[in-house]
């Protein structure tokens, strides 16, 4: 499975999941042309030096423009890392 690459130019956000349910997952928001996407952690992505290699199984789009983006809760955030994760895990 190929990963692709992202820079600290692109990432929003960067975080760990607060609810027990969401199994403490690391998660990385980051834009992608003009969509916002989530990649969920537990081998979804590597840092290497100064870039992050992302597995795109483990990603899901949650905004379709960094205003939208702006619009998403913190638990909609939360909750979309474990699904990126989970989604990545099938």
């Amino acid at each position: 499975m190929d990963r692709i690459t992202i820079t600290p130019e692109v990432i929003i956000l960067h975080g760990i999941t607060t609810k027990k349910e969401f199994c403490n997952t690391e998660y990385i928001v980051y834009c992608e042309g003009d969509n916002i996407v989530i990649a969920g952690e537990q081998n979804g992505f590597v840092k290497n030096d100064n870039a992050y290699q992302i597995y795109p199984s483990y990603t899901r789009r949650i905004a379709d423009s960094l205003d939208n983006f702006y619009a998403v809760t913190v638990d909609e955030i939360e909750s979309q890392a474990y699904g990126a994760w989970m989604d990545g895990a099938r």
